[in-house]
């Protein structure tokens, strides 16, 4: 391994556009055929991966979804320096994120952003990211984690972040 920082991110609602459906989870196609969330992300994550180690951390949990998964980075051309992990539950992420020694984590779950903030903070730095805050299913509840929290809600601004809190 390089002595590169590591940084983690969720992939559906931070990378992976699209609104959300209960169905995506048996309808491989919604996942594939899925948009990026922004039409920047991909050279703001090679931007991003020529300084930091790049672990994509997911809680999908379909059939083949670590293929699945893969071939939509490559299919957008989004650079896997790190690994993919799939099937983390989203209260276990922060398990996984420490194993990894992430020094940051992005996420646009307000459970994940929380366990981080109780068990590894200051080690690893979670960001929230809403860029959909109209059509998140739980932004109810993700509005005071948010204005609590480190957060972005555009690509833009979160690199700007990341690159601030997380020198190399």
């Amino acid at each position: 391994m390089n002595n590169k920082p590591t940084i983690t991110f969720d992939l559906d609602g931070v990378i992976v556009g699209g609104e959300y459906e209960p169905d995506w989870e048996f309808n491989v196609d919604k996942y594939y055929n899925a948009p990026t969330l922004e039409q920047d992300v991909k050279n703001h994550l090679i931007e991003l991966s020529t300084y930091y180690n790049i672990y994509y951390i997911s809680a999908r949990h379909f059939t083949e979804c670590g293929l699945i998964t893969v071939q939509w980075l490559l299919k957008h051309r989004i650079p896997i320096c790190g690994g993919v992990l799939v099937n983390v539950p989203a209260k276990d992420k922060y398990k996984v994120i420490a194993a990894l020694g992430s020094s940051l984590h992005v996420d646009d779950h307000p459970v994940v952003i929380k366990s981080i903030k109780n068990n590894l903070a200051p080690i690893t730095l979670p960001v929230m990211f809403l860029a959909r805050k109209n059509e998140n299913t739980w932004w109810d509840m993700s509005k005071e984690t948010y204005n609590n929290s480190l957060h972005a809600s555009n690509w833009n601004d979160l690199v700007y972040l990341i690159r601030s809190l997380v020198p190399v």
